[in-house]
């Protein structure tokens, strides 16, 4: 089976695979990128506070996609 981005995959459920990951790896990239954003906005601004909680917002998002892309185990 040949999925829309070329890629050759045995079966239909692992271009699926393939695609949800692709799709979230997406998401995670652009969120990080928005988050990064408001943490130079607070930090240029010198609010440590809001610099703090952008941060702690990025480390949150690693965290989840770090658990969510670990192999499961069935």
């Amino acid at each position: 089976m040949i999925d829309d981005m070329q890629g050759l995959y045995s079966h239909a459920s692992d271009a699926y695979r393939a695609g949800e990951r692709a799709g979230r790896d997406e998401l995670y990239r652009h969120a990080l990128a928005m988050l990064s954003g408001i943490s130079v906005k607070w930090e240029t601004a010198g609010d440590d506070k809001g610099f703090a909680t952008a941060e702690e917002c990025c480390r949150a998002l690693l965290h989840i996609k770090t658990k969510l892309d670990a192999p499961k185990i069935v």
